[in-house]
């Protein structure tokens, strides 16, 4: 990948499209990833585009169908968005593009992704605004969509609200299985002073001066 991106065009797309979960799967996600991947390739802007889905089959009940190397898991994720940060050239343009799961603990949103050995692993918000912050400090200019719960900064105003919807409650044992590299558990629920408030996510964004994120989740 790396000399397909080194004599890349300067436009780049990551999308993740998550329909396997263990418990509360969704059916959409895939299919909005390929239609979007579909969208930007049939455009007049070649763009280099890395595609990582997880689609949930009856024939495949513990696993989604792509190989490992498609996964939306964490460290594909993760990698992906630095290879792309080290490669990138300033005034190239990235499109991020998460269809799936949210979750929410207090001030801290996340996004669920597949796991092989627990399930799901969560990419932490503020992990995630780090990244973009190292992509905005080269030059990059960045979109993200989160069409998830939570991605809005949403608050449920009841516990029942829970059971009538479709996401997925955030599992304290998931979180401690994979502590965040950047914050410690407590550390990251707090204030840090090169943290900017938004209405958008509280406490969420990174010094969001070159890069634009859309979310798709609404309060109800």
């Amino acid at each position: 990948m790396a000399d397909e991106l080194n004599s890349g065009p300067g436009y780049w797309a990551v999308l993740i499209g998550i329909n396997f979960y263990e418990t509360k799967p969704l059916k959409g996600c895939v299919r909005d990833v390929e239609n979007v991947k579909q969208y930007l390739e049939t455009g007049s802007i070649p763009v280099l585009v890395e595609v990582f889905t997880a689609t949930a089959d009856s024939s495949t009940p513990r696993r989604p169908l792509e190989k490992q190397e498609s996964l939306p898991t964490f460290e594909n994720i993760v990698s992906c968005i630095k290879r792309i940060t080290a490669i990138g050239k300033p005034r190239d343009c990235v499109y991020i593009h998460f269809s799936g799961h949210g979750t929410k603990l207090l001030s801290s949103f996340d996004l669920v992704l597949f796991d092989e050995l627990h399930g799901i692993r969560y990419l932490p918000g503020l992990e995630l605004a780090q990244l973009l912050k190292q992509m905005v400090e080269k030059g990059l200019l960045v979109t993200v969509v989160l069409d998830c719960c939570f991605s809005g900064g949403v608050v449920r105003s009841h516990d029942s609200d829970m059971a009538r919807i479709r996401a997925i409650g955030y599992d304290p044992t998931i979180a401690a299985a994979y502590p965040s590299k950047l914050y410690g558990e407590i550390d990251r629920l707090g204030n840090y002073p090169d943290l900017r408030n938004a209405s958008i996510l509280p406490e969420w964004l990174v010094n969001p001066q070159g890069y634009t994120i859309l979310t798709a989740c609404g309060p109800h």
